[in-house]
């Protein structure tokens, strides 16, 4: 047998040679394979478009269209040589798009005057061969906007434009007398358009200056775009008229003219020395009628017109025009030189009005010094320069040459005196100074006293500066002070007197001694015046109750104590003293060192205030506490027992907690009787003893203790017993009430009360219905108890 792994190896291949067999039986004819193809045969353009390069098959060479600037938008129409080609369309400005061939793009828009850029991508049948076919589009420019550039109108301020104006006509004549030496044009306007008049040498502005003969103007008119059209206007000014326009004569105040005056010739030339600044010029006309102006400014003729001069080189210019009145002028120039400047600054003499300078003046020397008394309070200086054109100044003020300057004011002390000589030239200087010491007055204090304190140091004359320590108790200081002149003027704190009564503050303050001479110099003596503070010390040195103890005990940084005081205490008395003899003290809101305080049962505040001396307070509070009522205490203790005989039978009853001096008494409720009487003491304790009466009668009746507590309220305590028909004691109780119980006998013959039969009761203000009521609650209580404890026996016993 074949083996398994052949036996599938074997129908694999069988099945797979079927199948091979089948698909050849199956398969068509052979198919041609996909082109290559990617080119265009034909680029066409939409109506409008003008082709100025046409289309190539090479898509290196583009194709160049051209619109008109009325066109905005372009399509065209691309043709693929192979049907099977793909053709992506770009019109330069919406997205790329596939694009059937022969089929006409979308229209792309073309900005004026700009070229967009259209593509036609296309992709062989292949899949893979690509090439880019460009279309470059021309869109003309907006065209340029037009500008109307035609004047609305044009005139002239004299004569008369020739011809008549018009926009149309741009060239004008116009002709003015020689008298007419400006002629101002006036254009109209020209919407939107730039309107300049200007002459012939460029210079813009309306008036346009006439020379003789011709003279031109020209309105340019300039739209926004730079084009431009220009009128001319030529202006002919006419000859000028004759006249006798000579000067018969020129004068100088100063100087000679060269050469000498002649009316034929119009230029002069003259030196004059260099201190003057200003000249004379005197003009005469032949024609007086004609008019004369010295540098533009009217003169009159025959007189002189003042002129300034400059110091300048190549000299100052002016000019004399006569004008006759046809217009006809001659103008005749006179250039003044002055001379150069000396530059002599020496100095002849210097002295002062006062003192005499040292050294002894000489010019070769610039320091001097001088020495005046106090009483001299300015000096006069007197210099002289060598040359008269030099300038004199004393502390930067002109002064005359051998004049006594104005007075210069002399301080106390060195004073400075500035004198300068300035040559002609006004560059060569010289300088010399005068030291002048004005003595100073003697500002001393012969004495200086103060009413309280000493002042250290001890006064002298040469100390200005002083302390004075006061007391805290004194207010106000006296204060005097002597100058060594008596003619001096003495402040004490800034007011005129030699003795004053000064406020002192507490702590530091100055008290100023100022000494003025004549002319208001000054020294100032000063006290340095410490005037203690008052007093802070707020602390208490003692403080005491009369009943209570404080707590804590009593110390001067304590502030806050307690107290307590028994019920009675109703007063207690406060007491304190300050530790400084200059505060005070108050108790609860009194001036006082000690109060009496009324205490109320609890806590009562009592405030003791300390208040320095200084105002500074402080506050010590006590808190006292009255204990509120003990109650009191009664027992009683008897001297019997049942069956005892009642007659004298001894019981005393003690009391506590009662108030003191009150009386207690015992009465014994029968017929009421007193057994005992008597004064509790001052500890509020009291001990009364009795003894039952010896005629007793037999029945019930009540011991009873009455008293006082101590806050007034009556109490009292009761014993209860029975007295016996037989004279001994029945039943005893201190707590409650008993019943008066004969004990049970057979009754005596006759009936009538035997030994052992119960008979009526005395009378001892025991209520016998009490008894009995009292008797039957007992009774029903004990069978209460009884039931209860049977229940409570049968429920231990089920548990």
């Amino acid at each position: 047998m074949i083996p398994n792994p052949l036996r599938r190896a074997l129908a694999l291949t069988v099945s797979l040679t079927l199948a091979a067999g089948l698909a050849l039986v199956a398969a068509p004819a052979a198919q041609a394979l996909p082109t290559n193809d990617a080119t265009l045969s034909n680029i066409t353009v939409s109506a409008g478009g003008t082709i100025t390069a046409p289309f190539n098959s090479d898509p290196s060479i583009p194709m160049e269209v051209t619109l008109p600037n009325a066109v905005t938008r372009l399509a065209f129409t691309p043709t693929a040589s192979d049907p099977g080609a793909t053709i992506i369309a770009f019109n330069g400005r919406d997205a790329k798009y596939e694009l059937a061939s022969g089929v006409e793009s979308t229209p792309g828009f073309v900005i004026a005057g700009t070229t967009s850029t259209m593509t036609a991508e296309v992709t062989a049948a292949d899949g893979i061969t690509q090439k880019q076919y460009r279309i470059l589009v021309t869109r003309e420019a907006n065209p340029a906007p037009v500008y109307d550039l035609a004047l609305s109108g044009l005139g002239v301020s004299e004569g008369t434009l020739s011809p008549a104006f018009d926009s149309a006509t741009l060239g004008y004549t116009v002709d003015v007398p020689y008298t007419t030496t400006s002629v101002t044009v006036t254009p109209g306007t020209s919407s939107g358009n730039t309107v300049v008049v200007t002459n012939s040498g460029n210079q813009v502005g309306n008036v346009i200056g006439l020379g003789v003969g011709n003279n031109l103007a020209l309105i340019t008119v300039t739209a926004p775009n730079n084009t431009f059209r220009q009128y001319t206007v030529h202006i002919t000014r006419g000859p000028a008229p004759t006249a006798d326009v000579d000067l018969v004569d020129l004068e100088l105040s100063d100087g000679t003219l060269s050469p000498a005056f002649d009316p034929a010739i119009t230029s002069y030339t003259a030196t004059v020395p260099y201190r003057f600044r200003n000249i004379e010029i005197t003009s005469t006309m032949s024609t007086p009628q004609n008019a004369l102006t010295v540098n533009n400014q009217p003169a009159a003729n025959g007189a002189p017109t003042t002129v300034s001069i400059n110091y300048d080189s190549i000299g100052s210019s002016y000019a004399v025009k006569v004008r006759a009145a046809n217009g006809v002028e001659k103008i005749y120039i006179v250039t003044l030189t002055r001379d150069a400047p000396s530059s002599n600054a020496d100095m002849t003499g210097l002295s002062l009005s006062n003192a005499a300078l040292s050294p002894v003046f000489a010019n070769g020397e610039t320091a001097y010094t001088a020495t005046v008394p106090y009483l001299t309070t300015s000096t006069s200086v007197t210099g002289t320069v060598a040359d008269a054109t030099a300038i004199l100044r004393v502390n930067g003020h002109d002064t005359a040459s051998g004049s006594a300057s104005a007075p210069v004011a002399l301080q106390v002390g060195l004073n400075s005196i500035t004198v300068s000589a300035t040559a002609e030239d006004g560059v060569t200087a010289t300088t010399r100074t005068i030291e002048v010491t004005r003595t100073a007055p003697d500002l001393d204090l012969s004495a200086l006293t103060v009413s309280d304190g000493t002042l250290s140091p001890a006064f002298t004359a040469g100390t200005t500066a002083y302390t004075l320590a006061l007391p805290y108790t004194v207010t106000s200081l006296d204060v005097a002070a002597v100058a060594v002149n008596p003619d001096w003027t003495l402040e004490i704190q800034g007011v005129e007197t030699a003795g004053a009564a000064v406020a002192v503050p507490v702590g530091a303050s100055t008290v100023s001694v100022t000494v003025t001479a004549l002319y208001g110099e000054t020294r100032a003596y000063t006290i340095a015046v410490t005037r203690e503070a008052p007093s802070a010390n707020a602390d208490l040195a003692s403080l005491t109750l009369s009943d209570g103890a404080l707590s804590p005990a009593f110390d001067s940084g304590t502030t806050s104590y307690t107290a307590s005081v028994g019920y009675l205490t109703e007063q207690v008395t406060v007491a304190a003293s300050a530790a400084d003899a200059t505060a005070s003290v108050s108790v609860n809101g009194k001036a006082a060192a000690s109060d009496i305080v009324d205490l109320a049962v609890g806590e009562n505040t009592i405030t003791v205030v300390a208040t320095a001396q200084n105002g500074a307070t402080k506050t010590t509070t006590i808190v006292v506490t009255r204990q509120a009522a003990p109650a009191p205490g009664i027992s009683v203790t008897l001297g019997f027992a049942a069956g005892d005989q009642a007659a004298n039978a001894p019981f005393q009853f003690t009391g506590t907690n009662l108030l003191p001096g009150s009386t207690a008494t015992i009465t014994m409720h029968s017929t009421p009787v007193v057994l005992a009487t008597g004064t509790v003491k001052a500890d509020g304790t009291i001990t009364l003893s009795a003894r039952i009466p010896a005629n007793a009668e037999a029945g019930a009746h009540r011991l009873v203790f009455e008293g006082t507590a101590v806050d007034g309220t009556a109490v009292s305590k009761t014993a209860w017993l029975t007295v016996l028909l037989d004279g001994t004691i029945g039943d005893v109780s201190v707590t409650e009430p008993v019943a008066y119980v004969e004990p049970t006998t057979p009754p005596a013959p006759g009936g009538g009360v035997t030994a052992g039969s119960p008979k009526p009761l005395a009378s001892t203000g025991a209520d016998a219905g009490f008894g009995a009521t009292t008797g039957t609650a007992l009774a029903a209580l004990g069978a209460a108890l009884l039931l209860l404890g049977g229940v409570l026996r049968r429920r231990r016993s089920a548990a």
